[in-house]
């Protein structure tokens, strides 16, 4: 008896993990061919591997023509390591993986079971995580944000305060487009250290921790920031395409009626997003690589989505309700306080981005709007893992639920190995958004290279396809002693 008591322990314990592991791993495998490195990605990782870190002071042109600062070069000095795509993203997206279960993981088993799942086996996270693109590379800063939050305000260690600065200026350091995340971790930290005045000396309870964090927002105004401002010409600043502006409005009035306004539409915002590849951002739906069978099974796993949107939903206000009442020990309330917050903050990302004058309008559901808002994914999979255990089921409900989760599970990786089948192996008569797999960009500089001996001169046409300042950009600025670098927008083509 106790043999077998041991063995079922260490089958929880140790193989059950180590096998989705091991899964998961073989799920990024299939997913690395079809992550996307393009001209961004590419201006990010030459500046990484030929410039010092105190000789690039920037990162690639943000899209209002302002250069953004320089953290992604830093954070890509690890991947210059790799020699492959293939390899890199699988790294990116595993490390990413860890780092976002470790995050938001709890003392609850099932719970963690679940987090774990949907961070191994949801195509769409492995997507967003599998590259270096700027506005999908804030979503681990949203999980960092969420993970000192709870600490902080739920379970009360208070020397985690000093940490607020330092996840404060992650977003806007990495892309300037972040600077909502920004605004928005500020408000909310500022609006905890006020509520909790009482203790504010505990901030600074510990040495070691406000060392390591004085230590790190130090590092990033020096590395980052300083390094910026020293380089930046301030006539730069003023190129931009749309002649839009940050906090566009004068009148307090005016951000209050749009507020409303967005508000208006959240709700069913909130419940179509990630639902169809029209309200998601899906390059690969202007790709001609893949069947209608593959297309219509990707669609139909979408629709979990807002399945899962509404349940969240649901389960809150339900949750809410009953916890007032005398059944209120059937809730968790410590799952249904991280679902209100999480949502919250969901709410108040999508509501206020649109209104500082350079930000997304995430309700027109264009493709570059879905890109950015991309980076909330993680919210959205912390907000349905959550509200999954709000209530304590009895065991039919909560079987049900499982196999509602399981069933996302094996239809996500039934989909990505057809997605990865024939992205990989059917031909395209046309060049689509989706490009094409990595390996077949490897294939292509193994051949250019293996004919010379000396570096090869590359010519990237500059295309005005979106940006009209873009040329005007480069004649006024690409000879100055600070640009020595290839910015690139939208479509390059790339002449040998």
């Amino acid at each position: 008896m106790f043999k077998s008591q041991n063995f079922n322990l260490n089958l929880e314990k140790n193989f059950i993990p180590t096998l989705i592991f091991a899964f998961g791993l073989y799920f990024r495998f299939l997913w690395s061919y079809l992550s996307q490195w393009k001209h961004e990605e590419a201006v990010i990782l030459w500046i990484s591997l030929t410039k010092s870190i105190l000789n690039s002071p920037f990162s690639n042109v943000s899209s209002p023509g302002i250069p953004n600062p320089n953290l992604s070069i830093i954070l890509s000095k690890v991947l210059i390591l790799f020699d492959s795509f293939v390899t890199t993203s699988i790294f990116l997206s595993s490390v990413q993986c860890i780092v976002l279960y470790f995050c938001l993981k709890t003392t609850d088993k099932k719970f963690n079971f679940t987090l774990g799942l949907f961070l191994s086996f949801s195509s769409y996270l492995v997507f967003v995580t599998s590259s270096i693109a700027l506005h999908m590379a804030v979503l681990i800063f949203n999980a960092l944000f969420l993970k000192i939050l709870f600490e902080y305000f739920l379970y009360k260690k208070y020397y985690l305060g000093a940490y607020f600065p330092i996840i404060t200026i992650l977003p806007v350091s990495l892309y300037l487009g972040g600077f909502s995340n920004t605004l928005i971790y500020f408000l909310i930290f500022v609006t905890i250290l006020f509520l909790n005045y009482k203790n504010f000396k505990m901030n600074f309870s510990s040495k070691f921790h406000f060392g390591v964090g004085f230590l790190l927002l130090t590092s990033i105004l020096y590395i980052t920031w300083y390094q910026y401002f020293i380089n930046i010409e301030f006539n730069s600043l003023k190129i931009q395409s749309s002649g839009t502006q940050l906090f566009p409005y004068s009148r307090i009035m005016d951000y209050l009626y749009l507020g409303v306004q967005n508000t208006k539409i959240f709700p069913s915002f909130f419940l179509n997003i990630f639902a169809e590849p029209a309200n998601i951002y899906w390059p690969f739906q202007y790709s001609d690589k893949f069947s209608s069978s593959t297309e219509n099974t990707f669609g139909f796993l979408l629709k979990y989505h807002k399945i899962f949107n509404l349940f969240s939903v649901l389960a809150i206000f339900s949750g809410l309700v009953v916890s007032d009442s005398k059944f209120k020990e059937r809730i968790n309330i410590e799952f249904l306080l991280k679902s209100i917050t999480t949502l919250f903050l969901i709410y108040v990302y999508t509501v206020l981005t649109p209104l500082l004058g350079q930000g997304r309008s995430f309700f027109d559901f264009d493709i570059g709007s879905l890109m950015v808002y991309s980076s909330t994914y993680i919210l959205y999979i912390y907000l349905w893992s959550t509200s999954f255990f709000i209530f304590r089921f009895n065991k039919l409900l909560f079987a049900c639920i499982s196999l509602l989760i399981s069933s996302f599970f094996v239809l996500n990786i039934a989909t990505s190995i057809s997605l990865q089948n024939e992205f990989k192996n059917s031909t395209s008569l046309h060049h689509s958004v989706a490009d094409e797999p990595t390996t077949y960009k490897e294939e292509v500089v193994d051949f250019l290279a293996g004919y010379v001996d000396d570096e090869i001169s590359i010519y990237y046409g500059l295309l005005e396809f979106e940006y009209e300042w873009t040329n005007y950009f480069n004649e006024i600025n690409y000879s100055s002693s600070y640009y020595k670098y290839i910015y690139s927008l939208e479509e390059s083509s790339i002449i040998c």
